[in-house]
């Protein structure tokens, strides 16, 4: 499964998002083309990748964890090695 996890931090001026990509980076199939946004290939659920990241979060944050349906038709301006890396695993 590929979810797309998606965030904006409230105040964003004021805040280091390493921790957050620290964290993202210890699973092992992710794609990271976009600021604050994530395509993560795994067996985990959504619930699951929630629990990993929420700490790094504050209740003025937004976070997004969803199905990235490659089925359903995709597009948009992305490097060639993202759209080799979604192709790769949609199946998974």
């Amino acid at each position: 499964m590929i979810y797309v996890v998606t965030y904006t931090l409230q105040p964003w001026f004021l805040r280091d998002t390493t921790n957050i990509a620290r964290e993202l980076r210890r699973l092992p199939n992710w794609s990271h083309w976009i600021n604050n946004t994530w395509l993560i290939s795994t067996y985990e659920t959504a619930d699951g990748l929630y629990e990993r990241i929420r700490g790094h979060f504050l209740t003025t944050d937004r976070l997004l964890i969803a199905p990235f349906d490659a089925d359903g038709g995709y597009a948009g301006w992305l490097p060639k090695e993202a759209w080799d890396w979604i192709e790769e695993n949609k199946y998974k």
